[in-house]
């Protein structure tokens, strides 16, 4: 940003302070957070399940151990990339199937932790500061802009 000097010293460091603190609020503790109901589906759709899918293995009147149940919240091999497509298709065709391919792709990879599940999310999350940044850049024209908006987000 060209016209950054021209944003006072202090209030450079105050608004990178704001933007290095809500980064670290964001992954502080990331797996110890409370698992959210979105959190829930998000998972069982990246796994390829359907909720008939998990209703039909929970309503049969026995109880269930969570390790059996937890199969529905983590990739399998048995439910391929695929089946992560035609889960969405099936139950929620308004969402693209992009963010819950990553999820799915970093579950391979990393396994199925909360921090795991949760690490596409907090990755793009923090992408929106610069791509905020640079909007407002390319909208207003001014480094202090840029830094507002990216501190505000």
């Amino acid at each position: 940003m060209p016209q950054l000097k021209t944003v006072p010293a202090w209030l450079r460091i105050v608004l990178a302070t704001a933007i290095l603190f809500g980064i670290a609020l964001r992954v502080y503790n990331l797996p110890l957070k409370i698992y959210f109901y979105d959190e829930v589906f998000t998972s069982l759709h990246s796994a390829g399940y359907t909720l008939p899918d998990y209703i039909a293995t929970v309503s049969d009147g026995r109880p269930h151990a969570a390790a059996a149940l937890q199969r529905y919240q983590g990739a399998s091999p048995e439910r391929p990339f695929v089946d992560v497509i035609a889960a969405l298709d099936a139950e929620d065709p308004q969402h693209q199937p992009v963010f819950y391919l990553a999820e799915r792709l970093t579950t391979d990879l990393l396994g199925n932790s909360i921090a795991a599940r949760r690490l596409p999310a907090v990755v793009l999350g923090i992408l929106v500061i610069p791509a905020t940044a640079w909007l407002a850049f390319e909208l207003f024209g001014t480094a202090f802009a840029a830094l507002l908006a990216a501190a505000i987000v």
